[in-house]
């Protein structure tokens, strides 16, 4: 074979192949009026076209130069994004979008619902209403009741340390303050004193103590007179800006009070009790603290003072005192039921919960602070509609992660314990005083006592008489936290890990039609995001919010939906 050097080579129809100076080429069948006509392999550093090339076989290149839109019968490629990694990340794990673009894993912890069992061993008899309140603070749950195990109207209390790795109470014993009391049991955590303040009613009097903790044992102080008269309504909150507790009850002379104590040791002192409003106030009472603006919350049910309305009133903490401004009408009336009121810091906003005895409903409402003497608020939110005036026990808590509030009540006509979870509307929604309730769920259904539930850090604790055998013996539950990198709602699941990354490292992800290799899936299940990262093939009905990851293909691959 012999080498041809030349400069340029013209075809037969005047076209001249343009081939750069080193180029060798091999395979020519015809060099014709078109052009190259390849019909072999092609191997160049460069080939240049007016037009195309056309190859029988294939071309083999480094590299191809253009849009690659004209490019067809390429292979399906899996569709990807990139981003920048926040701490190291394993190949084929769940990813989130963070609050500063980066993705990361998504950790954390998921929800749980436990089982009912008894609170302590030889729990009491809670047939009656309020006949039970939890509270939690330095990382103990606190209950007070009242037993009515063979109608002797025991005073009781019992104390348990939270355990978070496994959701599970360690309770000590129950311990008796009072042989004879009546209904209306309270307990308020004194954050500063790191105290638990009791309340109930005993001998027609509204009566207090200090109770101490130390492990799951507990220790009472004297017993210190509220007021001389029994509560037909009694409500308390901590103010952590003066370290005072505070009382508000109504009284069988239909007149709603307040009443601010002060912690010193194993005792509590009173300054003078406050007239909220005047008489023929016969509706129950509920207070809160404002931590943004230093403020004690007061919602009266059926206001005499007022045009038997429900009504809110701003109140003013001063040494032992306590003082009360007119903030004007929550809704149209509330004497059923036990009014709930929370003060909302992440929202800076009042949740009102309670009974509708007019409408027959369960409802609730947002309030805003507005001025020291008023509080505007939003329309009312129905929770749960009844056909007749049957609503009676309920309890309300927050959840800061998921920022979701849960309310227990009951259905006194059906025998039933019910939930249901709350969502304010978002801040730049059109009305940000709304709330949107889940549908009401039946968590039991026969003969029970009073109801209670409260944070306890890491969980709703629920607490209720359910009949054990058959007396209504006080049972407990805990509804874990979500508390996770992944939003409540998933909105921040972005997709599958290609590869193992470090931190800084720009990430490689699997999103919705790719195939993430996973473990231990059973073909054609839909599978669910948890709040651990892991999979489930099931929507828990205790949570029905669920993020879907996508459906399997096998026992190891996951189509991302």
């Amino acid at each position: 074979m012999s080498t041809l050097n030349v400069t340029s080579i013209k075809g037969r129809a005047g076209a001249i192949p343009n081939l750069p100076d080193g180029a060798i080429v091999s395979g020519i069948a015809t060099i014709g009026a078109g052009g190259i006509d390849v019909t072999g392999v092609v191997t160049a550093t460069s080939l240049e076209s007016d037009t195309k090339i056309s190859a029988g076989s294939s071309i083999t290149a480094t590299s191809f130069y253009g849009s690659g839109a004209n490019l067809t019968g390429l292979p399906t490629q899996s569709p990807v994004v990139t981003g920048i990694a926040s701490g190291t990340i394993p190949a084929n794990r769940a990813l989130s979008v963070f609050n500063d673009g980066k993705v990361g894993l998504i950790t954390g912890t998921t929800f749980t619902w436990s089982l009912l069992q008894p609170l302590g061993t030889s729990a009491p008899n809670l047939s009656g209403n309020n006949h039970i309140q939890i509270a939690y603070g330095g990382g103990k749950v606190f209950v007070i009741a009242r037993d009515q195990d063979g109608g002797n109207n025991l005073g009781k209390c019992i104390v348990g340390t939270p355990n978070a790795g496994n959701l599970t109470v360690t309770w000590g014993s129950w311990t008796q303050f009072e042989t004879s009391i009546g209904n209306y049991v309270r307990v308020v955590y004194d954050s500063n004193a790191d105290k638990f303040v009791i309340a109930y009613n005993r001998s027609s009097a509204t009566k207090t103590r200090v109770a101490t903790v130390s492990g799951t044992s507990i220790t009472y102080g004297t017993e210190t007179e509220a007021i001389s008269t029994q509560p037909e309504s009694i409500e308390g909150c901590f103010d952590p800006d003066n370290n005072k507790v505070i009382w508000v009850y109504k009284t069988g002379a239909n007149i709603p009070y307040a009443r601010v104590g002060t912690v010193s040791g194993t005792s509590i002192s009173y300054g003078t009790q406050l007239s909220v409003s005047g008489n023929n106030s016969n509706g129950p009472v509920g207070v809160c603290y404002d931590t943004k603006n230093n403020k004690v919350i007061i919602a009266v049910g059926y206001d005499g003072s007022n045009s038997n309305k429900g009504w809110a009133y701003i109140c003013t903490v001063s040494g032992t005192d306590i003082t009360a401004v007119s903030a004007g009408e929550i809704n149209y009336n509330y004497q059923h039921s036990r009014i709930n009121l929370l003060y909302d810091e992440d929202r800076d906003r009042y949740v009102f919960a309670s009974f509708n005895g007019n409408d027959s409903q369960w409802e609730s409402l947002v309030g805003k602070y507005v001025s020291a003497s008023s509080i505007t608020w939003g329309e009312v939110n129905l929770i749960d509609k009844y056909s007749s005036n049957t609503g009676n026990y309920n309890s309300l808590a927050y959840d800061p992660y998921a920022k979701v509030y849960a309310l227990l009540y009951n259905n006194s006509s059906g025998d039933l314990v019910k939930y249901s979870r709350g969502t304010i509307n978002p801040i730049g929604s059109t009305d940000p005083e709304t709330m949107t309730w889940t549908a009401p769920k039946q968590i039991f259904k026969g003969s029970y006592g009073s109801l209670t539930i409260a944070n306890i850090g890491n969980s709703f604790i629920q607490a209720y008489g359910a009949p054990n055998p058959s007396a209504y013996s006080a049972n407990y539950r805990l509804e874990g936290f979500r508390n996770s990198t992944l939003a409540y709602d998933g909105d921040n699941y972005i997709g599958y890990s290609a590869d193992a990354y470090t931190n800084g490292q720009t990430v490689t992800i699997q999103v919705v039609g790719s195939v993430s290799t996973q473990v231990g899936l059973t073909p054609g299940l839909k599978y669910y995001i948890q709040g651990d990262g892991g999979l489930v093939s099931y929507i828990d009905p205790n949570f029905p919010t669920s993020t879907e990851a996508g459906i399997a293909l096998d026992a190891t691959k996951l189509l991302i939906k």
